[in-house]
């Protein structure tokens, strides 16, 4: 995947609850499988973000990143992300009177915990491989 792409899956993927995502109606919570999907393909867009801004073996740059514009670019994607999850979470508990879906709330509370954390990895430059990071999570 080039960094375009990667990009672009970023902002194509997320929790959104205020718009419809991939077929869903507006606010209706996705699975639990999916989230851990949107979590597995934004890890692997992070990992090839990471790989273009901070070069092929992110710990061993010292000094200039390669290619620093990247960061500006997927910022915006990686924010809606993260804030995607909180605010679709916090809607779950809202409105869920003892229908939730088992596993959703603590599924997005792991997505939105390890996406953020991989993302100040991605800004540290200290990871090299930001999808074997974070394999535990995936599981």
């Amino acid at each position: 995947m080039d960094i375009a792409i990667a990009i672009e899956k970023l902002r194509t993927i997320g929790f959104d609850p205020y718009s419809s995502h991939a077929g869903h109606t507006p606010g209706i919570a996705l699975s639990v499988d999916e989230v851990r999907g949107v979590m597995r393909d934004a890890l692997a867009s992070l990992g090839v973000i990471n790989r273009a801004a901070n070069g092929e073996v992110p710990s061993k740059v010292i000094g200039l990143r390669p290619n620093p514009s990247v960061l500006s670019d997927a910022a915006y994607p990686v924010a809606l992300l993260v804030s995607g999850g909180l605010l679709m979470l916090s809607r779950i508990r809202r409105n869920a009177k003892g229908g939730a879906i088992p596993g959703l709330e603590e599924a997005l509370i792991e997505a939105t915990t390890v996406l953020s954390y991989a993302w100040a990895q991605v800004l540290a430059g200290d990871m090299d491989d930001i999808c074997d990071g974070f394999e535990q999570s995936l599981l």
